[in-house]
């Protein structure tokens, strides 16, 4: 087990502090509030890190997961604290099915059609 692994890249955190180690990232992890830590987001980031640590390996998928949840985090304090919108397959599809332009409409082969303007 080593926690002393240092990161390509250091990590930059938003209030300027810097993660170099993977010791840094798991005591910022800790630090963080229980909410915070109990995200999908952070529990991926303290497996990770708990897999690297445990098997010596590289520290890239580590810092992968600590940024995906910094901007994770960032987006949600910038949509007031609200979860990101998701929008299904099906979702998408009915939209555009909804969408009808009156020049242009595109038939099954996906060619362009040209219509009239009434």
């Amino acid at each position: 087990m080593s926690w002393q692994q240092f990161f390509r890249d250091p990590i930059e955190l938003p209030d300027g502090r810097v993660l170099r180690s993977l010791r840094d990232a798991g005591e910022f992890i800790q630090m963080l509030p229980k909410a915070t830590q109990d995200r999908l987001e952070w529990q991926a980031a303290v497996q990770a890190l708990i897999t690297v640590v445990e098997h010596n390996g590289d520290t890239l998928p580590v810092r992968m997961a600590i940024v995906r949840a910094l901007n994770a985090s960032r987006t949600e304090r910038r949509r007031g604290g609200k979860p990101p919108e998701t929008t299904t397959r099906s979702d998408k599809r009915k939209f555009n099915l909804e969408r009808k332009h009156p020049i242009f409409t595109i038939d099954r082969q996906h060619r362009f059609t040209t219509g009239r303007l009434v």
